[in-house]
């Protein structure tokens, strides 16, 4: 008895770019979760601390400074 997918690919083999999307599209939040983990636990920074605070400067903090950008880079902007 054929799955479902191999049913939908069997009928179309250009279903393949949109599941691949899919999936990359749920790997990325993941990717980025982990990062900024990483990176909290490098620095020490403890829940519910959004952000290393003060001026992280690189020359001084590098570790900080990361973290800061480590944490934007994986926040969504909603205006």
């Amino acid at each position: 008895m054929p799955s479902i997918l191999s049913d939908l690919l069997a009928r179309n083999p250009n279903y393949v770019y949109p599941l691949a999307i899919n999936l990359v599209a749920g790997v990325i939040p993941l990717w980025a979760g982990l990062t900024v983990g990483e990176a909290r636990k490098r620095v020490g920074l403890k829940y519910p601390a959004v952000f290393c605070e003060g001026t992280a400067d690189e020359a001084k903090d590098k570790e900080k400074y990361l973290f800061n950008c480590a944490q934007r880079a994986h926040q969504v902007k909603r205006c």
